[in-house]
């Protein structure tokens, strides 16, 4: 869920140990509270939603246990909320189990959620809003640089003859 969160959402890892259970609109959409405590609204994909359902019951078996934090979403097996770096440590825990490499953190998922998107077709402005930048040059960097293909598709179509 962990890592559903990190790059289905897009959300910086102080985000995502920064969620509440209460922190959810709807079915399928977050408010975040980002850099500033400035707040987004943050959808979540049906795999995110998926592996939260199940994360959901182990959370309740948690705090049945142990009442240490009730509004937390993400809870240790002490039942407090989980750290930045024990979400970090399991990040890279999952990633070298699942053969990625050593240098795998939170925030690659977060930049590959920004990538790919920008790959298919997102426009940057909205990636600016999903990810809460301020400016639109702090979502550039994730852009990894212009895309030559999709930019002489749309190139091609604009000036078709």
């Amino acid at each position: 869920m962990i890592l559903e969160l990190l790059y289905g959402c897009g959300l910086r890892n102080s985000e995502l140990v920064g969620l509440d259970v209460h922190d959810r609109l709807k079915q399928d959409e977050w408010l975040v509270r980002g850099k500033g405590k400035k707040e987004r609204k943050v959808p979540m994909s049906e795999h995110a939603r998926m592996a939260l359902t199940d994360y959901l019951v182990t959370r309740g078996r948690i705090m049945a246990l142990r009442h240490k934090d009730p509004t937390a979403l993400i809870l240790n097996l002490r039942g407090d909320r989980i750290t930045t770096r024990s979400a970090g440590r399991l990040v890279k825990q999952i990633a070298l189990a699942k053969g990625l490499p050593r240098t795998t953190h939170p925030h690659v998922l977060r930049h590959a959620c920004a990538g790919h998107m920008l790959e298919q077709g997102a426009h940057l402005s909205d990636v600016k809003t999903l990810l809460g930048h301020a400016r639109l040059a702090t979502t550039l960097v994730y852009s990894g640089g212009t895309n030559w293909k999709r930019m002489r598709e749309s190139y091609d179509r604009t000036f078709k003859r």
